[in-house]
């Protein structure tokens, strides 16, 4: 708990250096004990330092107290930080150490206000460990009706992560009420015997010494993909084109030499070319199967495909070289695409036993139940994998 509160005081005076009014709302637990020696070391600052900074501590007191977050608060109380029944009128920084990881309902009370108010605030707000009432796992958001909700922060968010990061802070709503994610492992290396839960997608540390590209390079320089989805309006009313379109432009934007596209749709609604990125080569799906274009090929399946991909997956599986197949989850937790024909499931396993590299993806939109009007982000990502 030292070593907490040294860390998030010494990221709360980079982020607010000549802050005049810092605020640290503490709750009943470890996590506000934290904030307790936070708000020991800011009051120090304060003392030695030429401008004047105000700390100011909101104690929540639980039933009981830790031992340690009990020792902090004799040791900030002997410190003569200032407490205060209520949050002062203004403040530069916000530092919410109300509620640490183990939050499994929505905040009632004072609690509550107090995190409404650091959500509204236009203050900066540095959150210890992750914000209050943000589940550490899913990333779901605890709120009680009437406040802030699943709206993003007002001001600017930044979270001090500890010991570990947390799949929450980057998953459902976690991203939003996070904001900038800061970590420290406070001295204490991972442990060796335990399972890493989750890895955080990035660009790889390599990357940046990788050479770059050369002046002579042309589009065949560069690995082809091959995009197929973009279920037309003109097969069920439900048009999706604008999603392989996308997904395409984001392959040349990766580095992608040629990016051919086979769109869902009849030839009276054929897409010719992309404005924002003519470079995109537009192709019948059938010709793309004819001439082989898949077998050395990496192919990105099912973006916005709907019902049509279906027809079309079998001969997707059986020749594209690698493959990312966006098996978006429906409510009976079943990939989309596959059930629909037959004849997939055994050509998946041949590519398995090919040594065929295959990669599933899920929407964004998996996990929401549409006919009960559900219009959450789905909180448990890392399970449905």
């Amino acid at each position: 708990m030292v070593l907490a509160g040294r860390a998030v005081a010494q990221l709360a005076q980079a982020l607010a250096p000549h802050a005049q009014c810092i605020w640290l709302a503490c709750g009943p637990g470890n996590n506000g004990g934290d904030g307790l020696a936070a708000a020991r070391h800011l009051h120090r600052r304060a003392l030695t330092s030429v401008g004047h900074c105000e700390v100011v501590v909101t104690l929540n007191a639980g039933a009981t107290t830790p031992p340690d977050a009990a020792q902090a608060l004799a040791e900030a109380r002997a410190a003569g930080v200032r407490f205060a029944e209520e949050p002062p009128q203004k403040w530069d920084l916000g530092i919410d150490a109300l509620l640490g990881i183990g939050v499994t309902r929505a905040p009632e009370g004072q609690l509550a206000k107090w995190i409404d108010l650091l959500q509204r605030s236009p203050a900066p707000c540095l959150c210890i460990d992750l914000p209050s009432g943000l589940d550490a796992d899913t990333g779901h958001w605890h709120t009680t009706p009437g406040r802030s909700g699943a709206a993003p922060p007002t001001g600017p968010r930044h979270t001090l992560s500890l010991l570990t990061l947390k799949p929450g802070l980057f998953t459902a709503q976690g991203r939003d009420k996070a904001g900038q994610v800061w970590f420290d492992d406070l001295r204490c290396a991972a442990p060796s015997d335990v399972p890493v839960a989750a890895w955080l997608a990035g660009r790889d540390p390599k990357a940046t010494t990788a050479s770059p590209r050369a002046h002579a390079s042309h589009k065949g320089s560069r690995a082809d993909v091959v995009v197929i989805g973009g279920q037309d309006v003109s097969l069920n009313g439900a048009g999706m084109t604008g999603a392989a379109v996308l997904a395409a432009r984001a392959a040349l934007h990766g580095g992608a030499g040629r990016v051919l596209v086979g769109l869902l749709e009849d030839d009276s609604a054929a897409v010719r070319w992309d404005l924002q990125a003519p470079e995109l080569m537009f192709r019948r799906i059938g010709l793309l199967l004819e001439r082989n274009a898949m077998g050395h090929s990496v192919v990105v399946c099912g973006c916005g495909g709907g019902d049509a991909v279906a027809s079309e997956l079998p001969d997707v599986i059986a020749c594209a070289w690698r493959l990312v197949l966006d098996a978006g989850r429906t409510e009976r937790d079943r990939p989309r695409c596959v059930p629909a024909s037959p004849v997939a499931p055994p050509r998946c396993a041949r590519r398995i036993h090919r040594a065929h590299a295959s990669r599933p993806g899920s929407s964004p939109l998996a996990g929401r139940d549409h006919s009960r009007g559900d219009a959450r982000p789905p909180a448990g990502r890392l399970c449905a994998r």
